[in-house]
């Protein structure tokens, strides 16, 4: 696979050498880089990798095909939001791997520029149900972060979640790491709009009632 990955990248003009990255044509562009499609067409070149291929083809021509494109969004927004809540099953670990991948090489790209990552649903990439090589990854990013200038926040409804993998190794290794004590406080315009109180929600119900009989 590693062979594999040079030859694709190298029929693009890109090899070890971080100068080949630029586009001769385009001065202060990155060249076009390869997606799953042109890995796929090299491992089915060769007898030993045409298996890979096979495992890739979902990915490629398969109900999994919108993985084998040039990404059409933006990633120099000053906001970028990676959500992978759609995604199931090995699409998921696939996923995971594709934004923490993404997330921590923007992180450290640029020391001097304050930067912060947020992982909603944590439980999802350290929870039982999560894969363990996922949570080594989001366990490194919260042990060096800092070192780049930039800080980690990870939000889940349980706390529990933080210890159901590896009798909670990655948790107490995030949180030992990560500290922070923040208050939240919204209009209450904006806590009806988010709220999932059974209680509250029951009032918002009667409340509408009410005016409506009024």
């Amino acid at each position: 696979m590693d062979d594999a990955l040079i030859r694709t990248y190298a029929k693009r003009g890109i090899t070890h050498e971080n100068s080949t990255l630029n586009d001769p044509g385009h001065p202060g562009q990155y060249r076009t880089m390869p997606v799953l499609g042109d890995l796929y067409e090299v491992l089915k070149e060769s007898q030993d990798t045409r298996r890979l291929a096979n495992i890739l083809n979902r990915l490629v021509n398969g109900s999994a095909k919108t993985f084998n494109q040039q990404t059409n969004v933006s990633l120099d927004n000053k906001y970028i939001v990676l959500d992978i809540s759609e995604l199931t099953g090995d699409l998921l670990t696939v996923g995971m791997f594709v934004a923490l991948d993404f997330v921590w090489d923007k992180a450290k790209e640029d020391r001097t520029v304050e930067k912060a990552i947020f992982i909603d649903e944590c439980w999802q990439l350290i929870g039982a149900s999560s894969n363990r090589l996922a949570a080594e990854f989001v366990l490194e990013i919260f042990k060096i972060i800092r070192g780049y200038g930039s800080s980690a926040i990870c939000a889940t409804q349980n706390l529990n979640d933080f210890f159901a993998l590896e009798d909670g190794k990655y948790g107490k290794g995030i949180i030992n790491n990560n500290n922070v004590t923040v208050e939240i406080k919204c209009s209450q315009m904006e806590k009806e709009l988010i709220t999932t109180d059974r209680h509250e929600l029951q009032e918002l119900l009667n409340r509408a009632e009410g005016q409506e009989t009024g």
